[in-house]
């Protein structure tokens, strides 16, 4: 009895530190001092009652494993393994993207040796070696009658009812219906915090942030979702899109569209307190004076999330609008949504180019679902296969000159297909390693900043000054080509390089990346944008409709509906909702404003949206059937 009651003891105090520790990775964020992160941290575990229930599971789990085992301490090892592994993975999430692990993360362990490759070792070592001390201390301590062939139940009976016990509280979350967890964890104490993953653990916990990922509603039901609301919605911008039609006269044949995601570009400039002495994006600056449509980009993401900025570029449909347990669309819609709409339906030849690997963010099975026709990789073999493979310096990933000269060769020469490329570059993608000075100084020392980091800002300067060179001698290649080219170009989110940046004090900015609307001289014909109504802000979702209406392209019912929210609603804030769901929203100015303050006519172009998405993820599917999404022309 003695020794079980030790045991339990053991068991309880270290689900007490694993939930410390990840609180306090949470905490980080809040740019608190070491040691008032350990106080609130302690605090908050302590008198939240919603956090007992973090402390709960994990003591639970490790009882679980220990009736499966039987041998305490060997249950403290594994448990330290698996413990360690968690925390440098959150780590990093918390760091280099704000967010919080969610259940989406583990299918990308299909690509772990990718992601080892962005892991920072420094401090990986650090957190690893922090978990191995406290594991040692525990094997050190001497705690009588605990040994490695101790079994810690002498009684099978008991044995096998802890294990039925213990498994069934360990198993609720991943199988009780979501909605009835959600009524549990707020009677907890929950609060629903929609604009930060990471401010949502701090205040619930992480393994609570993690469990309300799971099997959630894809987006929250109109209260007027009908058939009838539909067809009023399906007539509505049937009739505008051929009012719109009347004036465009372009179905891209013998043309070629290509979406240039550049890998982590944003602009020095945007950055406060830090000052190059050098115009870092001289190129893009003049592209974007010649370009039809150019500005600023408002992203979802913070030094990552790619492919959710991806996502909202080919499909128009904001990140926000879903539940705040959709956090990655391609790896929790394709196999629930009715259908997924996307600017590839306007084309006959569909083709993606990324030097990297296929593996990461489900992309092949969201492909498949789009309409992609090839996916050229490093991975694939035969046509699908990347050619040109340099790379830039002591880099691990394919230089920007490559992927461009790859791009160059895969447009179509084909005088009567329409074809849709899309690049994603890798160059600029973290680490940005500092342990060879091959690079120029282009900044000026940041206060505060260790050399290392300050040289990692270095490295990232030079890099998509690299990025700006090619950019510039991409387009003057494009330019000379008889086929008409229209390429939208834009930087996917901020790096993770600028560490000493508040990004509280204005996330707007920390948010924002250039891009630009560009088309060589043999497309020209075909511009009839309006460069009048051109907005400063825009979101990822807005480029379809722009690109449209620079080409002269007719549009869809659903294209139609995106044109309004492109020209007619502000920008939508894609990194933050407020409290009850709404949306939130940039104007012209770069401030923030609430959906509430919307005239009415915009709140209908969002409702109609709201409308529109949930038919396709949870409802009936009723406009697939009507052809809504499908160009006709």
């Amino acid at each position: 009895m003695k020794r079980c009651g030790m045991g339990i003891i053991v068991i309880l105090f270290l689900a007490l530190i694993t939930n410390f520790l990840v609180e306090f990775i949470s905490l980080e964020q809040e740019k608190l001092s070491f040691f008032k992160t350990i106080l609130v941290a302690g605090h908050v575990i302590l008198t939240r009652p919603i956090q007992w229930l973090s402390t709960g599971w994990i003591f639970i789990f490790l009882i679980l494993l220990i009736s499966v085992i039987n041998r305490v301490w060997v249950v403290i090892l594994a448990a330290f393994s698996i413990i360690g592994s968690v925390l440098v993975a959150l780590y990093f999430k918390v760091h280099l993207r704000a967010e919080t692990i969610v259940f989406s993360d583990i299918y990308e362990l299909k690509s772990l040796s990718t992601l080892i490759k962005m892991i920072d070792f420094d401090k990986s070592i650090v957190i690893g070696v922090a978990t191995l001390l406290i594991g040692v201390i525990f094997i050190k301590t001497k705690v009588k009658g605990l040994s490695f062939k101790t079994d810690f139940f002498l009684s099978k009976k008991k044995r096998f009812f802890v294990l039925f016990a213990s498994g069934a509280v360990v198993l609720a979350p991943f199988v009780v219906p979501q909605n009835s967890m959600q009524e549990f964890y707020k009677m907890a104490g929950k609060r629903q915090l929609d604009y930060s993953s990471v401010a949502d653990a701090g205040w619930n916990g992480a393994l609570v942030v993690f469990f309300c990922s799971l099997n959630g509603q894809t987006i929250e039901a109109p209260e007027d979702y009908s058939l009838a609301k539909l067809n009023v919605i399906r007539e509505k911008y049937t009739n505008l899109a051929k009012k719109i039609n009347e004036n465009r006269y372009s179905d891209f044949r013998g043309q070629t569209v290509i979406y240039l995601l550049s890998e982590s570009l944003s602009n020095p400039e945007d950055v406060p307190g830090l000052k190059a002495d050098k115009k870092i994006l001289a190129n893009m600056e003049h592209l974007k004076k010649e370009a039809v449509f150019s500005g600023k980009m408002i992203s979802s993401g913070d030094g990552g999330g790619t492919a959710n900025v991806e996502y909202m570029t080919l499909t128009g449909v904001p990140l926000t609008l879903f539940s705040t347990s959709v956090t990655t669309p391609y790896v929790q819609l394709p196999d629930v949504v009715n259908e997924m709409p996307s600017i590839l339906d306007y084309f006959d030849n569909k083709v993606t180019i990324h030097p990297s690997n296929s593996f990461m963010y489900n992309r092949v099975n969201v492909y498949k679902k789009m309409g992609m026709q090839q996916f050229v990789t490093t991975d694939f073999e035969g046509n699908q296969k990347i050619k040109y493979r340099k790379k830039l310096g002591a880099s691990d990933y394919i230089r920007d000159s490559e992927a461009y000269k790859e791009l160059l060769s895969r447009i179509s020469s084909n005088t009567t297909e329409s074809q849709f490329l899309q690049l994603l570059t890798m160059q600029n993608h973290l680490p940005y390693e500092d342990s060879k000075s091959d690079f120029e100084k282009l900044a000026e020392t940041v206060p505060n900043l260790k050399r290392s980091d300050f040289n990692q800002i270095n490295r990232y300067l030079n890099q998509i000054r690299e990025t700006d060179k090619q950019t510039g001698l991409l387009m003057e290649n494009l330019d000379k080509l008889s086929r008409p080219i229209t390429v939208v170009f834009y930087g996917d989110h901020w790096p993770s390089v600028y560490s000493f940046v508040d990004r509280s004090k204005n996330p707007v900015r920390t948010h924002t990346t250039d891009f630009f609307i560009w088309q060589n001289r043999a497309a020209n014909q075909n511009r009839v944008a309006n460069k009048e109504n051109n907005r400063k802000f825009v979101s990822p979702t807005d480029f379809n409709s722009l690109m449209l209406e620079s080409t002269g392209s007719k549009v869809s019912p659903y294209f139609a509906l995106q044109q309004k929210l492109a020209t007619e609603v502000p920008a939508i804030a894609n990194y933050t909702r407020t409290g009850n769901g709404r949306l939130k929203f940039v104007d012209n100015d770069g401030k923030e404003m609430l959906e509430k303050n919307l005239t009415k006519q915009q709140q209908d172009y969002i409702s109609d949206m709201r409308s529109v998405m949930f038919d396709l993820c949870e409802g009936e599917g009723y406009l697939s059937t009507k052809g809504f999404f499908k160009p006709d022309f």
